[in-house]
């Protein structure tokens, strides 16, 4: 290899390949995409114009990603400082609300929903948000042990609803599907959001994974969720299934 391609390769970063090498390499730019380089061809200007530009992608992902956590984080503010008064609510319900308020205000998180006993859960958010509910003095969350159960309390912190003027600016296209998320289930037990955000979970995974929709297939797909399904009967399924097309509760394209 000439001292001149040398060069150019310290001058981006980049080490020599030894000779054993093929005649091309590739840049790994933060594991957001690689840039393969034909090393006859080289132009070290546009190598370092397309490095500076994985770079920007590198920060803009960042970006996204902390924008994206924050806004999760406001709208399950404005759910449990509508709820937290309600004797039914808890960590499992707040998480099936954020779930089904997602859908419903058209927000594409990049969520990492798992199938648990109590339908889809995101671990990594429900760990994140205590945290940073106390961070933002909005809320603070803790067990409790009240008439021999185990519940999850959310304890308002005195800057409980400072993140309404974040809500109101994330959310202005989408409040009045919130709300009324928010207003069907508010009141009701927690099982009855189980079975909504199970149910709609699995529908989603039906449009997915294309399969021919029908009332048979997501009394299959609860049941299999998980063995703790067996508490719905197939009445209760049919039933809720039968309300939430009824209401328009239903996924995106279905």
């Amino acid at each position: 290899m000439s001292q001149e391609i040398d060069k150019y390769l310290r001058l981006v970063g980049i080490e020599s390949p030894n000779d054993e090498i093929e005649n091309s390499i590739f840049i790994n730019t933060n594991s957001v995409s690689k840039i393969e380089v034909d090393l006859d061809k080289i132009d070290p200007f546009t190598i370092l114009s397309d490095i500076k530009k994985e770079e920007s992608k590198v920060k803009e992902n960042k970006f996204s990603k902390k924008a994206n956590y924050f806004k999760r984080m406001v709208l399950g503010a404005e759910i449990a400082n509508q709820c937290y008064m309600e004797r039914t609510f808890g960590s499992v319900k707040f998480q099936k609300l954020v779930f089904l308020c997602e859908h419903a205000s058209d927000m594409e998180f990049s969520t990492n929903y798992s199938k648990q006993a109590a339908g889809p859960f995101d671990n990594k958010f429900m760990h994140s948000v205590r945290k940073e509910f106390k961070i933002q003095k909005w809320f603070n969350i803790e067990n409790k042990k009240i008439n021999n159960f185990n519940k999850v309390c959310f304890e308002p912190m005195e800057s409980l609803g400072n993140h309404k003027k974040f809500y109101f600016s994330y959310y202005s296209s989408s409040i009045d599907e919130i709300q009324h998320i928010i207003d069907l289930f508010k009141k009701c037990y927690t099982n009855e959001v189980e079975l909504v955000a199970t149910i709609f979970a699995c529908w989603l995974e039906i449009i997915e994974k294309k399969e021919i929709f029908s009332e048979k297939l997501i009394e299959n797909k609860v049941y299999k969720w998980s063995k703790e399904k067996k508490k719905f009967s197939v009445s209760d399924i049919s039933t809720k299934l039968k309300w939430m097309k009824e209401i328009g509760l239903v996924p995106k394209n279905a």
